[in-house]
């Protein structure tokens, strides 16, 4: 492979997900030697600055997402990169802007997806939920499904030699709903874990683009032991460290569970 560009986004709004879990893939290919670019229509300057500092391009698409220009800025990065390949990890795009890709010669297409709600037309989908059905995906000439698929970043295989066992006794719990929580649920978390009989550690993790903050910090008060970690770098480490973790149904459950 020469090269490989990544359209995903990252906002208050979706969260910092799409762009965390291509992470792993990028990180993996780079390895290999092979440069990786992304094109994002709106990162945090935080999250740029990792990717950059990961040794990846970033580049700004000014186009609305999913749209004809969006599609141009993608495609001029792909001929600046000299990339063979388009990884699209964006609920946002769909069949008309994936066929512009497919119509390069010789460029490849892969979506990831944990949807299963679009046919699409693309030479490669990886869907890393449990057993997500086959029939939904029709167009594309490859499938990748299943939980073997998941892109996880590397730290979270080399915790495992520090994970706390599992026992009966909860000293400790971590609380992340995405970086963002765009439907602030994290508070509600708190406030049931205030009503139990605990008074272990809590650390409740959130990315620096969350616009509830000050009502975290509020909600984080109610407990005798609880603490906002913000823009925490090694989630790995921050979940072998404690007994339980509550999080979202997504890649962060995965992450928790690898």
């Amino acid at each position: 492979m020469k090269g490989l560009v990544i359209r995903a986004d990252a906002s208050p709004a979706i969260g910092a997900g799409h762009v965390l879990r291509t992470l792993a893939l990028a990180d993996a290919l780079a390895e290999r030697g092979v440069p990786c670019a992304y094109a994002s229509h709106h990162l945090a300057p935080t999250l740029a600055a990792r990717l950059e500092n990961a040794g990846h391009t970033v580049a700004a698409v000014t186009g609305e997402p999913g749209s004809s220009a969006d599609l141009n800025e993608t495609l001029a990065l792909v001929d600046r990169l000299g990339a063979s390949a388009v990884v699209v990890d964006h609920y946002g795009i769909h069949a008309a802007y994936l066929d512009g890709i497919g119509h390069r010669a010789g460029l490849r297409t892969i979506v990831i997806d944990d949807l299963a709600e679009r046919d699409l037309p693309v030479d490669l989908i990886v869907n890393p939920n449990h057993d997500p059905p086959r029939e939904r995906y029709a167009r594309a000439n490859e499938l990748r499904l299943g939980l073997r698929y998941a892109l996880l970043r590397k730290e979270f295989a080399q915790a495992r030699e520090t994970v706390r066992p599992v026992g009966a006794s909860v000293e400790s719990i971590l609380v992340t709903l995405g970086a963002t929580d765009p439907h602030n649920l994290t508070p509600t978390v708190l406030e049931g874990l205030s009503a139990l009989p605990f008074a272990g550690e809590v650390v409740v993790v959130i990315g620096d683009e969350n616009q509830h903050r000050a009502e975290l910090e509020g909600a984080v008060s109610l407990l005798p032991k609880a603490r906002l970690a913000i823009g925490l770098r090694d989630m790995a480490a921050a979940m072998a460290a404690v007994d339980r973790v509550v999080t979202a149904a997504s890649t962060t459950t995965l992450e928790a569970m690898c």
